[in-house]
């Protein structure tokens, strides 16, 4: 029994030995192995003992040739692998405000599925603020927070959210805190 690595999405070559009843493995050339899988929505296998995890659950696989045969159940989960931005990218905002929009990040494993219940933690550099530093993923895989720039120019503005070793930067341009332009009214003296 085992977990399929990688989880959902991943794919695997399976292997298989003939192993004697003293515990030593025997040769298997010329041996020509049907594989199978007990749940092809689960794990589907092709006849070289390349599996692809295709759904999350539980699946046996197995491989006969001359009436020997190797079954292992092995268990599929979601794995995070990525992120994805999905709002608030490529933003451009003024030094020690915050930015119009939130930033929206979709945490998914290999095969593009979204994860939901997972924490993904945020901060910004730069001096900058974040206004929740961790948020759970919905069902959508989506987890949001605002940004507030730091306050130079010439620094280097980006949002990190993190789920384990799944890491994403988020960049930012920040502008200059100018003061509108103020003219002044009144009359001509002399």
């Amino acid at each position: 029994n085992g977990f399929f690595p990688g989880g959902r999405g991943a794919t695997t070559r399976f292997q298989v030995a003939i192993v004697n009843n003293e515990g030593e493995i025997l040769s298997s050339d010329g041996f020509r192995w049907t594989w199978s899988s007990s749940n092809p929505s689960v794990i589907a296998i092709d006849e070289d003992g390349v599996g692809t995890a295709v759904g999350v659950g539980t699946a046996q696989v197995s491989a006969e040739t001359a009436g020997l045969e190797g079954l292992v159940t092995v268990n599929v989960n979601q794995v995070p692998t990525a992120f994805v931005v999905t709002e608030g990218a490529q933003q451009t905002g003024v030094v020690g405000k915050s930015l119009s929009a939130p930033i929206g990040v979709r945490l998914v494993d290999a095969g593009g599925a979204p994860i939901a219940g997972d924490t993904v933690l945020f901060s910004a550099s730069a001096g900058g603020t974040v206004g929740t530093r961790s948020a759970v993923t919905g069902a959508d895989g989506i987890a949001k927070t605002t940004w507030q720039l730091g306050t130079k120019t010439a620094d280097a503005h980006r949002l990190t959210a993190t789920m384990g070793a799944v890491t994403l930067d988020v960049p930012a341009t920040a502008l200059p805190d100018v003061p509108q332009n103020r003219t002044a009214t009144g009359t001509n003296q002399t």
